[in-house]
Formats: C-alpha cells, structure tokens, sequence
C-alpha cells in the first residue's frame, strides 16, 4: 500500500511541476536561504515551514490520510500549493541581489535570474490553452446555439434537460435556468442528487444500452430536452424515437413530449 501511494506522490509531482524547473529552483532556493546573513531567524523559520510540508506530503502515511479523509487522491496534487514556491525564489532573488553594492553586478544578477525564470518554464499564453472568444461570454459558440435552441423551442417552459458532460459547466455558465438532469460532477464517484439521476446517467453514458433502457432511463429523468453527440451510440434510435428541433455543429437537440 505504501508503496503505490509513494508512486502516487511522485505521479503528482511531475504532474504538478510540469515541464519547467520552477520546483528545483525552489528547493535551490530554499536551502541557500540558511546562508543568507540577514534576517536568519526568519530565513530558518521559512526553511522549516517549507520542510515540514514537504515531508508531510511525501511520508506515504501521511499522504494517505489527506487522500481519503482531506482533499481527495485525483486532486492531491493540490496540496504543493501550500508550499510558498513563487515567494522562496523570489525572496531568494531579491535577497541576493540587495546584498551585492556594486550596481552593474545587481543588474547583470538581475538579468541572469529573470532569464532563467523565463526559460524555465513554458508561456501560458499559448493556442494549446487560449484561443480568441467568439462571444460576449468567454464561451464556446456551441453552447449557446444549443441554449438558445431550446429556449426557443420551450417558449417560456421550464427546460429539463440532458446534455453531454463537456457542455454540463458551460450551460450553467450560460444559462443557469436550465435545469440539467445531473451536473458535472456525476461521472467522479457517481456525484448525483437523485438516485434516478444516477441510473440516467450510467444509462446515458453506457456504449451498450439498448433501445428499451434508454427510453426507461428518459422517462425516468422527467427531462424534456435531449443532447447528443452525432457519435453517440443512440443518436439514431433518438432520431427515430422522438423530435429533433435543431442540429448545432455535431450536437442533435431532442424535444421529448411526457
């Protein structure tokens, strides 16, 4: 057990540090922090705190324990945030280079630092992360074709819907009366409200249902609004089965009468 948890720690923390050398620097940083001359009650103050959390989160035992009773184990990666990474090198930095008297020498530090900051790590502002919006909301474009749709379809009706997972965060972003089924949550440890909103959506996301547990499964959510992927394995038996209002990019949008 001690063992998988240990790979676990090791998991996140690459996960945690990603491609950049921030974390070396940190942990450089923290160490040279005790030669530092001024300020050395405070300099070992900080070095212990920053000790102290990293073998709690690395002790196997103990990393347990915050798994299962604190933040969760998908998440675990979390608690490195705890740790004053940005604040060490920074202070670091700041610290030696208030130290040095001759001006040029500051600077040329100065520069050196910050360059090895800059190269350390991978711009945020990248197309892989950001891309321009298309709308006043900061939302993608199908999300709020697919709302307006059923908006215009329920003509002032309360909407009961189901909708795929990827668009579950974004409807309420954009349109928080529309009441989902389930929320975004159901598929971590089957996180619903409703014992039949969990019986939906294992029926909703299984590749193997038939046409009779589905209809089973619709009737039992009450919705009356469906979205489904074109690739979904039921989108033609829900073409057959009941109406479809709009197509928007490769979503179907059915209206399911009660």
């Amino acid at each position: 057990m001690s063992s998988e948890v240990f790979d676990l720690i090791k998991f996140f923390w690459k996960h945690y540090n990603g491609k950049g050398f921030y974390l070396y620097l940190f942990l450089g940083g923290m160490v040279l922090l005790l030669f530092l001359r001024e300020r050395r009650k405070y300099n070992r103050y900080l070095f212990w705190y920053c000790i102290g959390g990293l073998i709690l989160y690395w002790i196997p035992y103990t990393a347990k324990i915050i798994m299962d009773y604190a933040i969760g184990k998908t998440v675990y990666w979390r608690m490195f945030w705890l740790l004053p990474i940005t604040f060490v090198i920074a202070y670091f930095a700041v610290s030696c280079i208030s130290q040095l008297k001759n001006r040029l020498f500051a600077v040329v530090l100065a520069v050196l630092m910050l360059s090895g900051l800059a190269f350390s790590g991978r711009l945020v502002y990248n197309k892989d992360v950001f891309h321009k919006s298309t709308n006043y909301y900061k939302l993608p474009q199908t999300v709020l074709g697919v709302c307006d749709a059923m908006k215009k379809n329920a003509d002032g009706e309360e909407i009961r819907a189901i909708v795929p997972d990827e668009l579950i965060s974004y409807v309420r972003q954009y349109d928080p009366s529309i009441h989902l089924i389930y929320g975004r949550d159901a598929g971590k440890d089957s996180r619903t409200d409703t014992m039949e909103a969990a019986i939906v959506y294992d029926v909703i996301n299984n590749e193997e249902q038939d046409k009779e547990t589905f209809r089973e499964a619709l009737a039992l959510s009450g919705c009356n609004y469906l979205v489904l992927s074109e690739e979904h394995t039921m989108d033609w038996y829900a073409e057959e089965e009941y109406e479809k209002i709009a197509k928007i990019d490769e979503y179907c949008i059915y209206r399911i009468d009660k």
